[in-house]
């Protein structure tokens, strides 16, 4: 089974990533499931969050539009 991670909408205060499983059969994709998807705040949970779920090419692309600081405050 593979899997797709999809970055579904970025903002400078949240970003949400898409994941879909699938198998190829026979040069066709075939999905597994339903999409899930996963919000993530710019704050410093949401980071850190975003760290431990996605490699680090996701966090790469993610902070480059969300930048060295967080822009939501986490709740507490």
């Amino acid at each position: 089974m593979k899997t797709r991670n999809t970055l579904d909408y970025i903002t400078d205060r949240g970003c949400s990533v898409k994941t879909e499983k699938y198998i190829v059969d026979g040069g066709k994709e075939y999905m597994v499931g339903e999409p899930e998807r996963v919000a993530y705040m710019n704050s410093v949970s949401g980071r850190a969050n975003l760290e431990r779920d996605y490699p680090d090419y996701y966090n790469a692309l993610i902070m480059t539009v969300w930048g060295d600081t967080p822009t939501v405050i986490d709740e507490e």
